[in-house]
């Protein structure tokens, strides 16, 4: 997706992203940190949970929320948290860069 000319990169988590040791790399985690830190926007994708997905990727500090459980979850990939402040993020997001896209939430 480009928005005002910049590019929302999502990366699918086994098979992409982690190693075949359910590993990211040292220097991996450290090119897109620095990379975040610039202004790239970069998450992942993953079927996995939040709570299964933290131990492989909690290195990357990013500015986004992650995507587990197929879609159907937003979390941040730093605390584990799932939540408003994630939905908050998306919309700030697509704002920001005038672009349209949906969000979706059920209160627990």
């Amino acid at each position: 997706m480009d928005f005002n000319g910049k590019t929302l990169y999502v990366t699918d988590l086994d098979g992409t992203l982690m190693k075949n040791d359910e590993t990211v790399s040292a220097e991996t985690v450290r090119i897109i940190n620095e990379l975040v830190k610039r202004g790239l926007a970069f998450t992942f994708a993953t079927a996995r949970s939040i709570e299964s997905a933290r131990p492989i990727a909690g290195g990357l500090k990013l500015n986004l929320p992650v995507i587990t459980r197929n879609g159907a979850v937003l979390a941040d990939n730093a605390t584990g948290i799932i939540g408003s402040n994630e939905e908050d993020a998306v919309a700030r997001f697509l704002q920001e860069h005038a672009a349209k896209g949906l969000a979706f939430s059920v209160e627990k």
